[in-house]
């Protein structure tokens, strides 16, 4: 990965931090700042459950009743719950920030962007608009979710480039699972291209079959570990039986029906239909751009093709997804 921090991108880091700690305190709804709803986000129903969780962590009671949500975020949290009690997530969504800024010029770098160009791209698109930021001030799982995500592309970049980290590429999948099952579809579309490489190596290369199975057993034995430490962690709080959130998800999740036409009130314009709302590529215009770059993308060597499939089979993915409405994709975030 290099130096911690790319020489130079030390202004990135300040504003990062300085952002956050401004859209943080600064919410609307930070606990204490509204002495009408002096909880704030904690009595949010989201939220809510997160901390409920959290304080079941920290005090070692692993009990069904308090542990609403996929544990990760919470145990991420519980750290933090005795001398933040009432900000247990500050530092750690901070964290997850910066590491995925890190991350992502990482990935950059592997793709022939140069830190600069990445970091300046990151700021953008993080800083000019507070609703971006506010996803990483309010809490919410998906900020260790993107380090994951990101940290899985760093290493299946590498891996592709002859570099391979093939038991931390295994482990990264658990992680998610325990944080944001939703979006395992991304983990999923990256282990498919790790292994279609190592296939391809296979018929090949027969000289480096030798190779190729250790990678692969590598890359089992990780996700074995982390996979038996996600069930682990389940049975210790829910048994052999489906959580309550599982059967919910299950019931709610994703709907399928009319498919283009929640791509098009998402993505240009819901307000024929809904009455109000401004759809994502109106939000951000970058949008738009990227879809224009994807058949160049594609001509771009391997990392790239690989960053495509992953936007495309998460976007098409969340497309379906039944909370996703343009009447709360703005006011809900």
């Amino acid at each position: 990965m290099g130096a911690v921090w790319p020489r130079g991108l030390g202004w990135l880091a300040a504003a990062l931090v300085l952002a956050y700690t401004a859209a943080y305190l600064g919410h609307p709804a930070l606990p204490g700042n509204n002495i009408d709803y002096p909880l704030g986000w904690w009595g949010w129903w989201d939220q809510s459950l997160y901390l409920k969780s959290l304080r079941g962590f920290a005090g070692r009671n692993l009990a069904p009743a308090e542990h609403w949500y996929p544990p990760g975020y919470a145990m991420l949290g519980a750290p933090f719950s005795r001398l933040f009690r009432m900000h247990p997530f500050f530092f750690l969504d901070l964290a997850c920030l910066l590491a995925t800024a890190r991350l992502f010029m990482a990935f950059s770098g592997r793709v022939g962007v140069g830190p600069q160009v990445a970091g300046a791209i990151f700021a953008g698109v993080t800083l000019l608009d507070w609703r971006l930021l506010d996803a990483w001030a309010v809490p919410w799982s998906t900020t260790p979710t993107a380090v994951c995500l990101w940290a899985m592309l760093v290493l299946a970049a590498d891996h592709l480039a002859g570099r391979a980290r093939p038991l931390l590429l295994g482990l990264l999948p658990a992680a998610v699972l325990l944080l944001r099952p939703s979006d395992l579809v991304v983990p999923g579309l990256i282990l498919a291209v790790v292994g279609l490489h190592e296939a391809s190596c296979w018929w090949r290369l027969p000289d480096q079959r030798g190779r190729v199975l250790r990678r692969l057993g590598w890359l089992a034995a990780g996700g074995g570990a982390g996979g038996a430490f996600a069930v682990g962690v389940h049975v210790a709080i829910h048994g052999v039986a489906a959580s309550p959130y599982m059967l919910h998800s299950a019931n709610l999740g994703f709907d399928w029906h009319a498919y283009g036409w929640k791509a098009f009130v998402l993505l240009v314009e819901p307000r024929g239909w809904y009455g109000d709302g401004t759809g994502l590529i109106a939000r951000h215009p970058w949008i738009a751009l990227s879809v224009i770059g994807l058949p160049f993308a594609l001509m771009a060597g391997p990392a790239m093709r690989l960053l495509v499939l992953v936007v495309v089979g998460q976007l098409g993915l969340y497309v379906a997804y039944v909370d996703l409405l343009p009447t709360g994709l703005w006011r809900y975030g």
